[in-house]
Formats: structure tokens, C-alpha cells, sequence
């Protein structure tokens, strides 16, 4: 028994892998942001008077990760965006 692609299981496919492109990249922006986060804390000066304990900087830490999450989500920087537009061509480049 022969089995043919049909065009409905290709265009599933397809779906599926750019949407799943479209989360890679979203996660990349997140992390890129978390990452610019960090270090702009780090350029904040402490005070003698009041040292940061641990916890404020597992808590900052934390923090810094979620507001990236949060500033990647839908339109963010463009950064995922534009990302999966080089990547979509390539990939369609790629598949010729």
C-alpha cells in the first residue's frame, strides 16, 4: 500500500512548525531581555547603609525573569518578530 502526502497533512505540519518557531523565538527575546535586565541592575550603585541581603537578590533575580516573560509576550521589543520572519524565509529557502 502506497501512502501520498495530501496537502492537508503538509499545511497541519507546517502549522504546527511555525508555531513552534514562533515560541522559540519569543523565548530567545525573553531571555535576551532578561539578560539586558540583569545588567542594568548591576550598574545601580547599593548604599553602605543598607546592603542587599540575599533574598532581595534572589527576589530581583526572579523579578527581572518574569518582567522579561511579560515584555516578550505579544508585540514586546519586535526582536521574536523579526527573528521569525529571517527564519521562516530561510526555512522556505531551505526547503525548495
Amino acid at each position: 500500500m502506497k501512502i501520498t502526502n495530501t496537502p492537508n497533512l503538509n499545511i497541519q505540519t507546517n502549522n504546527k512548525n511555525n508555531k513552534e518557531l514562533e515560541k522559540a523565538c519569543q523565548q530567545f527575546e525573553s531571555i535576551f531581555v532578561d539578560m539586558i535586565l540583569k545588567n542594568m541592575r548591576k550598574t545601580t550603585q547599593g548604599t553602605e547603609f543598607m546592603p542587599k541581603s540575599n533574598g532581595q537578590k534572589i527576589f530581583e533575580e526572579m523579578l527581572d525573569t518574569k518582567m522579561s516573560e511579560k515584555m516578550s509576550e505579544n508585540q514586546g521589543m519586535g526582536l521574536a518578530q523579526q527573528m521569525y520572519k529571517q527564519l521562516a524565509r530561510n526555512r522556505k529557502i531551505s526547503n525548495k
